[in-house]
């Protein structure tokens, strides 16, 4: 086996380790925030995620709220959209159900 090493951080590997270590674990490497998908649009080396989560707490909390007041919205708006098909289908079938009674 000949080691290769790691551009980032010099760790020596073996060939096949290298890519899952730059990937997963190499503490030189710039990661996105963990916040991404929520907006952060920040990216540090991983040895200093843990900082920047740690720094930025109050913004990420601001960004999980908007977050959550979206969905919020939106499942209100899909519960309200269900409710008046199921409103407006209920009174075909009571209607529907009435005449035939009277018929």
């Amino acid at each position: 086996m000949v080691p290769i090493e790691c551009l980032a951080c010099g760790l020596e590997t073996r060939r096949g380790e290298l890519e899952p270590h730059q990937k997963n674990d190499c503490p030189e490497e710039e990661v996105e925030c963990d916040f991404a998908d929520q907006g952060c649009k920040e990216r540090v080396v991983r040895k200093q995620l843990r900082r920047h989560l740690e720094d930025e707490m109050a913004y990420h909390m601001s960004l999980l709220k908007r977050a959550f007041d979206l969905q919020s919205r939106k499942l209100k708006d899909e519960y309200e959209s269900v409710l008046k098909v199921l409103t407006r289908n209920f009174s075909k079938f009571h209607t529907h159900t009435y005449s035939i009674d009277e018929g």
